[in-house]
């Protein structure tokens, strides 16, 4: 798998992979310009009218559900039953999804249709989604949440935070980083999923693909995080996702694997 997840992200340079994206506005910018970065080709429709043709046609669909809408819920609706009947690879980030009673209705609406792919969220997001409570918390995941870490949906559950974790009910893996380089950028989380959708394009299996896209985003964001100024940072995650050297990376996952032990053994708790 470490040999898979080191390759993804030349993969994703040679085969400029299509990927659609349903965007949050206040992020679409840097999300298309990370795709863009890493060689990937960003499209970000949002008109219900296109969401039975665009998603057929893309590489990967990527549904961003910040800033939610009567308008983008029917999108995004549309999108994930497309990309589903046509075996199009999927991952859909709840944003915020703890933040209303609104959001949690319409957001466990999506996720009780048949489709199957990567839900990606933070801890907050994922424990709200799960539980299915109101929190009042935005993007910002704080405190300490219980998850389940058995889902039986079938679908894989990708959760940034001090670590993070990917799981699907059959195993369960967890990446340790070092948290004085953690990367704290507004829209990296959101960009985080565009990044994932990129993996997945060019990867069949969602695990694989979920862990690619963390370890890439962890990477980036430790060189960009070298930076002192906030927008310095930005420009230089940019940069890092754009120059990926083949063989450092393939060591730094090495490196954080080991670091992160039996958590990356992927044997269920």
């Amino acid at each position: 798998m470490m040999h898979q997840i080191a390759g993804i992200p030349a993969r994703i340079a040679r085969q400029r992979p299509l990927v659609h994206m349903i965007p949050n506005s206040v992020t679409v910018s840097l999300c298309t310009d990370g795709l863009s970065a890493m060689g990937a080709r960003p499209l970000m429709a949002v008109a219900p009218e296109e969401m039975e043709e665009i998603p057929a046609y893309a590489d990967a669909v990527v549904v961003n559900m910040g800033q939610p809408t009567a308008k983008k819920l029917q999108a995004a609706k549309t999108a994930l039953l497309t990309a589903q009947q046509h075996g199009v690879p999927i991952v859909w980030d709840p944003v915020g999804a703890g933040a209303s009673v609104f959001r949690r209705r319409e957001f466990q609406c999506l996720l009780s249709l048949k489709w199957q792919g990567i839900v990606k969220g933070n801890e907050s997001e994922i424990a709200a989604l799960q539980s299915g409570t109101v929190s009042h918390q935005g993007i910002d995941s704080i405190g300490t949440f219980a998850l389940n870490l058995h889902p039986e949906d079938g679908r894989v559950w990708a959760v940034s935070g001090k670590r993070d974790m990917v799981f699907d009910g059959r195993q369960c893996f967890y990446l340790q980083h070092e948290d004085e380089k953690k990367l704290m950028l507004t829209g990296s989380g959101c960009l985080t999923g565009a990044v994932m959708g990129a993996c997945h394009a060019v990867e069949d299996d969602p695990v694989t693909a979920a862990l690619a896209a963390f370890f890439i985003m962890a990477y980036a964001g430790e060189k960009a995080a070298e930076q002192s100024g906030y927008g310095s940072q930005k420009q230089a995650l940019l940069d890092a996702l754009t120059m990926i050297d083949g063989q450092e990376f393939a060591e730094y996952v090495c490196a954080v694997s080991e670091r992160s032990g039996d958590g990356f053994s992927g044997l269920q708790e």
